[in-house]
Formats: structure tokens, C-alpha cells, sequence
């Protein structure tokens, strides 16, 4: 135990035990406390392929849950003859306290063709270039034909260029051949993005009473 005394000097120099005086008494305990830390969880909840057939034949779309806040996609179709200068339409929509869905902040068309034959940098477009290098076999540059297939698709923070606000999303990708556009097909993928708090350890501190 410790007894500190703190006085101020006056004009001439001298102490002034009267002016200020404390008195504190410290004894040092040790506390267990929880190490929080918070991430975000982006988990797709719902999972729409809209194909046209003219193009596109045994499309099939399933999402596969990890936990309550991870899900996984997969998607599979077959190309009817082949798509030689596909182009891509991102747009992004934020449901509001209204549950209506809102334009927010992406509204993007490029080719896909450019993108992996690197002619094309789109900063959301790229994104999607670098998620279907990663889970899919579309990861090379057009024709595309034959069997397509995204496996295990897992949202994470690592592929967005900016941290979005908590809520729920919609994620439209349009796909579309030649120029003028003709229309491939659509795939629409609804996120919602919350937050993780994990306890992940326990740490001693020191703790002050005053007595």
C-alpha cells in the first residue's frame, strides 16, 4: 500500500499543505477480461439464377449453409452453343427501412473478355473476375461453352474495395452477348452483412481501487 501526498507551492516558494492535499491509497488486484473482437459477416440468404434458353440449358442454383453467418453458393448450367464477347451488368441495391430495395452506389457494365484477356481494369468488375478465378472454371478469357460451374462460393470481406454498412443487400450480375447487348441471363444473390463479436481469449489486468 502507498500513500501519496500532493501540496502546491506559493508565491514565495514554500509548500502549502493546507491549499491541496490527497491521500490515495492504491492496491493492485489482478482481473480476468474477455478479448473482443468484431468482424463482419456477409451471408448470402437467398440465391436466384434467371438463365435465358437460348443460350443457356440445366441451369441449377442452391445455397449450402456453414453457420448462422456463412453460406456457401454453388451454381452449374451448360452453354448451348458458345458465348464469344460476354459483357457483364453489376448492380448493387440496399434495402431501406421501407423494405424496398435502393440503388447503392453500383451501377457498372463491362466486358468479361477484356477483363481476363487483361485489357479491361473496372474496379467491380474485376472483383467479380477475381471471385469466379477463385470458385469457378469461367477463369479464362472468351469463348466460353460447354459446362460452367461455381462451387462453394463464400462471400468475404477480402474481395470489396470498401466496408458497406450492416443490412441487407442485392446483388444483381447481368450477363449479356455481343454488342448490341443480347441478354444471357441473370444472377441475383440477396447478403446480409452483420456483425461478429468473438470472445476469443482471456487476458489479466491490473485494477485500481482507491480505498
Amino acid at each position: 500500500m502507498e500513500t501519496l501526498e500532493l501540496t502546491e507551492e506559493d508565491g514565495n516558494g514554500k509548500k502549502d499543505s493546507n491549499y491541496s492535499y490527497l491521500a490515495l491509497n492504491v492496491m493492485l488486484n489482478e482481473v480476468l477480461v474477455d478479448i473482443v473482437q468484431s468482424s463482419l459477416a456477409y451471408k448470402l440468404v437467398k440465391l436466384e439464377c434467371l438463365p435465358n434458353a437460348r443460350y443457356i440449358r440445366n441451369a441449377t442454383c442452391a445455397i449450402k449453409a456453414v453457420n448462422r453467418y456463412r453460406s456457401l453458393a454453388n451454381m452449374e448450367c451448360d452453354i448451348v452453343d458458345r458465348l464469344q464477347n460476354v459483357s457483364l451488368n453489376l448492380e448493387i441495391f440496399q434495402r431501406n427501412t421501407a423494405n424496398h430495395f435502393k440503388p447503392f452506389l453500383v451501377n457498372v457494365t463491362t466486358n468479361v473478355c477484356k477483363i481476363f484477356d487483361r485489357q479491361s481494369f473496372d474496379a467491380y468488375a474485376t472483383i467479380v473476375a477475381k471471385i469466379l478465378k477463385d470458385v469457378s472454371n469461367v477463369n479464362h478469357t472468351c469463348p466460353y461453352m460447354n459446362h460452367l460451374i461455381v462451387k462453394n462460393l463464400l462471400l468475404e470481406a477480402r474481395y470489396l474495395p470498401i466496408v458497406p454498412p450492416l443490412g441487407f443487400y442485392k446483388l444483381v450480375l447481368h450477363f449479356l452477348e455481343g454488342f448490341p447487348y443480347d441478354d444471357v441471363g441473370s444472377v441475383i444473390l440477396y447478403v446480409q452483412i452483420t456483425e461478429v463479436k468473438e470472445f476469443k481469449a482471456l487476458t489479466r489486468v491490473p485494477k485500481f481501487r482507491q480505498l
